[in-house]
């Protein structure tokens, strides 16, 4: 029996690169559909978004006034992590748009992730026939 993981680690050492540019590739389509997610900072031991934090600040005005900075902090930390998901989504809102809007079917999304993909692989290819290339010219 074939030993399979022995030949799929030898073919990943051989094509190291359009492995790593096909894992960055997997990488950044899973980034695409999680990039909804929603933002969170840890205050007080517990993690919170913006609305739970928002009414644990009320409580926290009406009780301590010590305690505000580290709630501005906290408050600082989410607006900070909203902004980078507003970036991100800014970054592939047009493929969103497209698809709120009926334009872009969920298929035609899978196949843009996948072109990211092919994308990505074929020049993990190209990087490692040019490192392969360099062997051979060697070894002549």
């Amino acid at each position: 029996m074939p030993d399979l993981i022995h030949d799929a680690m030898k073919w990943i050492d051989h094509n190291r690169y359009l492995a790593i540019a096909f894992v960055i590739g997997s990488g950044i389509v899973i980034a695409m559909f999680l990039s909804g997610c929603v933002p969170t900072a840890t205050y007080d031991g517990q993690e919170h978004d913006a609305i739970t934090l928002a009414a644990e600040g009320d409580k926290i005005a009406a009780r301590h006034a010590s305690e505000i900075a580290e709630y501005e902090a906290a408050a600082g930390v989410i607006g900070k992590k909203a902004e980078r998901n507003k970036q991100i989504n800014n970054v592939i809102g047009s493929l969103g748009t497209a698809v709120l809007s009926g334009t872009l079917t969920p298929q035609a999304g899978l196949a843009a992730g996948l072109q990211v993909i092919t994308l990505l692989t074929a020049g993990g290819l190209v990087i490692d026939n040019k490192k392969k290339d360099k062997v051979i010219k060697i070894k002549s």
